[in-house]
């Protein structure tokens, strides 16, 4: 039961942390578009305020990159006497935190400054 519970927990943190809370109240559009007659974005651009479902889903896959990776190089420090698999583990893991964290501040430059800053 356990293990099930664990899951559950991190899903909801990831559920609530991405946005899923803000997409069930105010249902935002997939895309959004601009009075400029530019192509529709993914990102709600210059607002920190608002947020489009696509924005939101993708924040949420990655914050789950980032939770996989902490657990993948937490289970990388169990294995003591096969230095090598352990080794492996811990640095899959922090490429994986590595890469998700680098995304998620890309996407959060792109909502600031624009997609051409």
């Amino acid at each position: 039961m356990r293990p099930y519970l664990i899951i559950a927990f991190v899903c909801l943190f990831l559920f609530i942390a991405g946005g899923g809370l803000y997409d069930i109240t105010e249902r935002p559009g997939a895309l959004v578009g601009y009075r400029g007659g530019g192509l529709p974005s993914f990102v709600a651009l210059y607002s920190l305020g608002d947020q489009t479902l696509t924005e939101s889903i993708f924040s949420m896959v990655l914050l789950g990159i980032g939770v996989l990776g902490c657990w993948i190089a937490y289970e990388g420090t169990r294995y003591v006497y096969d230095v090598r698999k352990g080794t492996m583990y811990i640095i899959i893991g922090v490429v994986l935190i590595v890469v998700a964290v680098v995304t998620l501040m890309y996407i959060l430059r792109i909502k600031l400054y624009g997609p051409y800053a």
